[in-house]
């Protein structure tokens, strides 16, 4: 008896661009048009199957079955914090787990997603830190997080997307660069290039190429004044320090009435005091840029401290006097550790 051959491996046919999804139809042999059918069929409907796509023939239908696949996430795990953030544990195909949160205000409901599973930076305040990254995120991942996001609370549409959650983006540079592009294009969800932010820690290199390539937000986590605070809180800064990383955003391209936002996490005792707003006045102060203030959301494996809200508007007031905007941004879902810098899924069934 003659073993069973196994079944061809399917591709995923997300992840795609519009380009690439035109030229994709090429090489098929068919009309590029049915690549930007596909596309909104997959991105803008949301399709999970081919046979939901009924302005596309039965025949190219079945033909798209055979060789491609629609993945999805599995939604393993909800929570809901008191003050309305919601957490989603999504599970990929493989087992890799992230999480991704959505963030409602009044005016405008904000995703924030990962791109990697784990964190290879170990910044010290940062609980994905003290994760191992297991592997980056393709591109199709990243984009359903969003998808799968607005299928598990349907009732407003996601308005701004935040690339800030697990892991560093400029090391995933080139999925994060596609998933951008997936996320912008008209044809698909169309979210404005002022709605998409993309934060890095300061790979400088990526960082570089992000400005040349990409229209969308920038922001910078900098949650220091001083090299040596900086590299005790972000190893990363003994490889891009502050200073070159303060030359780069001088060189940064930005559109008109475009800034890059600079953040900047507080943690008592370490990078809170008025000596240290003054500094910070002084090294931005000259950039095109805001600053925004996060106090730091504490977690058990962190003896750091948050610094009180009163110290934290004192130096809020030294950045506002240099004429430098600033805003405090609140704390959400601290209580579900859905936070900045409190995210770490512990439940990877990858085996990495």
């Amino acid at each position: 008896m003659s073993a069973i051959e196994p079944a061809p491996q399917k591709r995923p046919l997300k992840g795609l661009t519009l380009e690439q999804m035109r030229d994709l139809m090429r090489d098929l042999g068919e009309k590029p048009f049915r690549g930007e059918q596909l596309f909104r069929w997959i991105y803008r409907e949301d399709a999970a199957s081919f046979e939901e796509m009924t302005n596309v023939s039965k025949s190219f239908r079945r033909d798209l079955e055979s060789e491609f696949e629609l993945p999805r996430a599995e939604v393993v795990k909800q929570q809901e914090s008191v003050d309305g953030t919601k957490k989603i544990l999504l599970q990929f195909p493989d087992g890799a787990r992230v999480e991704s949160v959505l963030i409602p205000e009044p005016k405008r409901l904000t995703i924030c997603i990962s791109t990697q599973v784990g964190c290879s930076l170990t910044c010290t305040f940062c609980r994905t830190g003290t994760m191992k990254l297991e592997r980056n995120l393709a591109a199709w991942e990243i984009v359903e997080e969003v998808q799968a996001m607005q299928r598990t609370y349907p009732d407003r549409p996601i308005t701004n997307v935040v690339f800030m959650g697990m892991g560093e983006p400029m090391m995933n540079y080139d999925n994060t660069l596609q998933a951008t592009r997936i996320l912008t294009e008209d044809l698909g969800q169309n979210f404005s290039t002022r709605r998409v932010t993309v934060s890095t820690s300061g790979i400088i290199p990526e960082m570089t190429r992000f400005g040349q390539q990409s229209e969308c937000s920038l922001a910078v986590s900098l949650h220091a004044t001083d090299e040596a605070t900086r590299s005790r809180l972000m190893p990363i800064n003994k490889k891009y320090s502050l200073a070159e990383l303060l030359r780069t955003c001088g060189k940064y391209p930005l559109p008109n009435r475009k800034r890059i936002t600079f953040q900047y996490i507080l943690i008592d005792g370490v990078n809170d005091s008025l000596a240290d707003a003054k500094r910070l006045r002084g090294l931005v102060g000259s950039l095109k840029s805001q600053v925004n203030l996060i106090q730091f959301n504490p977690y058990a494996e962190s003896d750091f401290r948050p610094t009180p809200e009163e110290r934290i508007r004192e130096f809020q007031k030294v950045l506002l006097d240099g004429k430098i905007p600033t805003i405090l941004r609140k704390h959400r879902g601290r209580d579900i550790l859905a936070a900045c810098g409190q995210l770490k899924d512990i439940e990877s069934h990858t085996g990495v």
